[in-house]
Order: C-alpha cells, then structure tokens, then sequence
C-alpha cells in the first residue's frame, strides 16, 4: 500500500492507483481473502478489527467487544462513499487531499509494477 500512496497525485484516488498491482476495488467495507484482511477506511478499521476477533474467538466475543467500545455508528451525514457522495463534495474532499501538492508525486522512473507480489518475490 505505500507503492500505492506514492503514486497519488491530483485527481487521482487510491481507487485508480490500485489498477497497476492486479487489485480491483470493490465496495466492502471489509473484505477477507485469505489471510489478507483490508478494510475500507477509518471506522471500517473497527469493522476489520471485530471481524477478526469474530473470526478468532467467534461472534459472541466479537460481540461483547463491539459493546465494550460501545461502536454503534451512526454517522450525521451519508456521503461516506463514492457512490452516496454529491459531486460537490467529492469535489471538495479532492481538494482536501491534495492541497498543497503541486505536481504528480511518482516520477518517470518509478513506475507502478506488471509482475505480481508473488512473482517479485521469487
């Protein structure tokens, strides 16, 4: 993922910097393959957490967790997605990300990888 960071740029989100990795972005919050577990963002951190715990010591434990940092979200405001956000505001959340950047941050000689993980390692 920190190949990924570096090769962000203005207008450019996570989701388009994946593509060059064999990625595909999907929508889950959480998504599990194999041993890899990522989740989606900040509060999607928690989601990934007490799937884990599920996963380790079952759902009832998982559960109890969930109470025990009283996680029950209910966020003020629907635009935690690409697909639930208004275009202004995806707008103004690019603008955030990117202030101060002035140029692509990846450079000509870095580009993003065609072999696999697992073919660099060999």
């Amino acid at each position: 993922m920190t190949e990924i960071a570096l090769f962000l740029y203005e207008g450019m989100t996570a989701l388009d910097a994946v593509g060059p990795y064999g990625a595909e972005p999907v929508a889950e919050r959480v998504v599990v393959e194999g041993k890899v577990i990522t989740a989606a963002g900040v509060s999607a951190g928690i989601d990934m957490a007490l799937t884990l715990a599920g996963r380790l010591a079952g759902e009832d434990e998982a559960q109890a967790l969930q109470l025990v940092i009283e996680y029950d979200p209910q966020p003020p405001y629907d635009s935690g997605s690409l697909e639930k956000a208004a275009s202004q505001t995806h707008q103004r959340a690019t603008e955030i990300l990117t202030r101060g950047v002035e140029q692509p941050i990846a450079s000509s000689a870095r580009a993003a990888p065609t072999d696999s993980p697992a073919e660099r390692a060999r």
